[in-house]
């Protein structure tokens, strides 16, 4: 799911549908995106609601949201709309390096004490990987630990909600904003820059390619936070930015899958401006100067 920040354009405009979304669609819809991803749609989202909407609708040449609307009931047709669905509710903006203390607590902290304990192979679980900025972070600070500790190897699972992302993540290409924050010893390293007219973003300035060393260890996979089972085995577990678009009895079901996902003493990592307090989970937080992350309860 993915489900980091996304700034959909307007095309309101562009497409004459009539009457806005109504109380009572935005309500059916906000109910029927509860029940397939957790997430929820407040009422001061109605207006972002019906323009994200209003993307779908216009590639299928619907005239309302009522023709939407039943379409994504039937259960035999709806099959396939449904990743275009979520791909459209979802949001996946991000970027390269962000959040970097999240990193050097691992590099710092966490992976030194893997290594005390004799731990040989690391699983990181990147969810909510949007476009694929995270685990390729992750993968390169661990392609940089490694070269220092070659007995250790390592495997990052990258899900997603939505497909579309998910298709952009494995393509690997990345343009100007989202690569300004690379250092140049990381471009040269881990990245092929290519002309922007021989890649999917041909509208950029500058692109670069992921190289193949960052994609070996790296697997990419659809997953739903909600419904999906849980990859288990787990060492340390990113899920920043994706709490916040729960409400507080979810937060607390997928924590505590989470806690389940992670081998005993794994780590959680959740984004600086969420929160755990007040829900009852089976992670225990640990603080260290760069900041905070929290553990797997004793069993």
């Amino acid at each position: 799911m993915t489900l980091k920040e996304n700034k959909f354009s307007n095309i309101e405009s562009s497409l004459n549908l009539g009457p806005s979304l109504s109380d009572s669609m935005f309500a059916a819809f906000s109910d029927f995106i509860y029940k397939h991803t957790g997430i929820v749609m407040r009422d001061n989202k109605k207006t972002l609601l019906s323009n994200r909407l209003r993307k779908r609708l216009k590639i299928l040449k619907f005239n309302s949201y009522e023709q939407y609307w039943t379409l994504l009931q039937d259960t035999v047709k709806n099959k396939d709309e449904m990743y275009h669905f979520l791909d459209v509710v979802s949001t996946n903006e991000t970027y390269f390096q962000r959040g970097t203390s999240h990193y050097e607590i691992t590099k710092r902290h966490l992976l030194p004490s893997f290594i005390k304990d004799h731990k040989q192979h690391v699983n990181i679980w990147s969810a909510g990987s949007s476009t694929g900025e995270e685990p390729y972070d992750i993968a390169i600070f661990m392609n940089e630990f490694i070269e220092k500790n070659p007995f250790v190897q390592f495997s990052i699972l990258a899900t997603d909600l939505s497909q579309e992302v998910l298709e952009v993540a494995k393509k690997g290409e990345y343009a100007d904003r989202k690569i300004s924050k690379l250092s140049i010893e990381q471009r040269n390293k881990y990245f092929d820059k290519i002309n922007p007219e021989n890649s999917s973003l041909s509208f950029a300035r500058e692109v670069l390619r992921v190289k193949p060393v960052l994609k070996k260890n790296l697997r990419f996979h659809h997953h739903n936070l909600i419904k999906d089972p849980y990859h288990t085995g787990m060492d340390i577990i990113f899920c920043r930015n994706v709490m916040i678009y729960f409400d507080r009895e979810t937060q607390k079901n997928i924590v505590n899958k989470f806690a389940r996902a992670l081998n005993n003493n794994g780590y959680l990592f959740i984004g600086h401006s969420e929160t755990l307090q007040l829900v009852e989970v089976n992670v225990n937080p640990v603080r260290f100067p760069e900041g905070t992350v929290y553990q797997k309860k004793n069993e």
